[in-house]
């Protein structure tokens, strides 16, 4: 199974899942029959306090050899789109995407989760909300799951009740996990002591990374769609104070008439640390 956690965190975010499966099993989980996948709405604490934002998520359960998509595709398929129902004074914020996997080979390469994934969001709660009072707050999610070269198009509509109704201590540990380990493996900002440039030679974008110290694995993950050659493979060329890494440029961009100023997207560095870089890209 492919998770948007590394090696290093891999037998216990299965543990917890496990734990979040159960849970979530009598807790809204919506699911078409022929969908390939669950779909549960979470929240990491029971209750909510007046002007504090609240972790909420959409926990994906998703059929062995099924993948959903990130916030770019890839070469094919397509972003989850979701219309939050909340009440009035709340507010629903971004989803926060975890570091993403390559799926599918040969010639269409994809970026997007298989097993089981959390995406975390923030709820506004608003000042004046009245201690204990309950909240509902509803998704309506339309997804594309594929497997291999079949597609199709997805919807669930769970639904999540603040306060929860009292669950077993092993629950509610499960959850807070879950959503600890998620945020633990979401993309960080660069460190201000880190510095991102790229340039552009014809056929290739080439992004250096300088970290102050030599990087021997990396990965990177397009943010924009139609800029790279998805299934191209990275060249990766550590250097005394950092890393360049190769990237073979889309066919459509030379259909752009203007260059693309800034290279944005996710830098895995090692195992499984991921950062949000958006270089400074100039043309030779």
């Amino acid at each position: 199974m492919t998770t948007n956690v590394g090696t290093k965190r891999l037998g216990r975010y299965l543990i917890t899942c496990v734990l979040i499966l159960s849970a979530a099993a009598t807790a809204g989980a919506k699911a078409d029959a022929d969908s390939h996948a669950k779909v549960s709405l979470l929240a990491e604490e029971k209750s909510l306090t007046a002007g504090h934002p609240a972790w909420n998520g959409l926990f994906f359960d998703i059929e062995k050899e099924w993948h959903i998509y990130w916030v770019n595709p890839g070469d094919s398929g397509a972003a989850l789109r979701v219309h939050w129902s909340v009440p009035s004074g709340f507010k629903a914020g971004e989803i926060h995407w975890p570091v993403p996997s390559r799926v599918g080979k040969g010639e269409l390469t994809d970026y997007g989760y298989e097993g089981h994934v959390l995406l975390p969001l923030e709820l506004q709660v608003p000042a004046n909300y009245p201690s204990g009072a309950r909240v509902k707050v509803a998704a309506d999610v339309r997804y594309m799951i594929c497997r291999k070269l079949v597609c199709m198009v997805a919807q669930a509509q769970p639904t999540l009740s603040l306060p929860s109704a009292n669950g077993s201590p092993t629950d509610a540990a499960a959850k807070l996990k879950l959503f600890q380990e998620t945020q633990e493996s979401e993309p960080k900002s660069l460190p201000p002591t880190w510095k991102a440039r790229a340039f552009d030679d014809g056929r290739n974008f080439v992004l250096t990374l300088e970290s102050g110290a030599t990087i021997t694995k990396a990965r990177f993950f397009p943010l924009v769609s139609n800029q790279l050659d998805n299934a191209a493979a990275q060249t990766i060329t550590p250097t005394p104070r950092g890393v360049q890494i190769t990237l073979k440029k889309a066919a459509q961009l030379a259909l752009i008439p203007r260059p693309i100023p800034t290279l944005k997207g996710v830098v895995v560095v090692g195992p499984d640390q991921g950062y949000e870089v958006a270089a400074p890209l100039t043309v030779q």
